[in-house]
Formats: structure tokens, C-alpha cells, sequence
């Protein structure tokens, strides 16, 4: 419930700051939390091309068969 209750939150950081790459790597943690896989695969993507590290979201997202990178992110 915690992380349904986050996900408002990250979204509102970022209409107030889209360039912190942290907001979108927790927002996509919630995500991940909540089983939501697209979304958190969309999230930790934005993250990676603001340059943030998400190895660790990826690894979860690659064990779950749902890591789906983008072209447009260039991975």
C-alpha cells in the first residue's frame, strides 16, 4: 500500500524537476514493488538515459523477462 501511495509522489517530483534521474529510479523501484513491469521498465529507462546507475532494477526487470529497452534510449 506504502508503494501505491509513493508513486503520486515521484510523479509530482518529477512535473516539478523531469531532469533528476532519482525520481524517475524510484518511482520505477515503486513500480517494481507493485509488479507493475512495463512501468518500471519505462521509469528505470529514463533513469539510465539520465545517466543514474540501474543495474540492480534491470537485474530485476531481466529475471522477470521484462526488460524491454528502448531505441530511442539508445540501449
Amino acid at each position: 500500500a506504502e508503494y501505491a501511495q509513493a508513486v503520486p509522489q515521484f510523479k509530482k517530483a518529477i512535473l516539478l524537476d523531469n531532469r533528476n534521474a532519482n525520481y524517475h529510479y524510484q518511482l520505477s523501484l515503486a513500480y517494481l514493488a507493485m509488479r507493475n513491469y512495463a512501468l518500471a521498465n519505462k521509469e528505470a529507462q529514463l533513469a539510465q538515459f539520465k545517466g543514474h546507475d540501474i543495474a540492480p532494477i534491470k537485474e530485476k526487470l531481466l529475471s522477470v523477462d521484462a526488460w524491454k529497452p528502448t531505441k530511442k534510449h539508445g540501449a
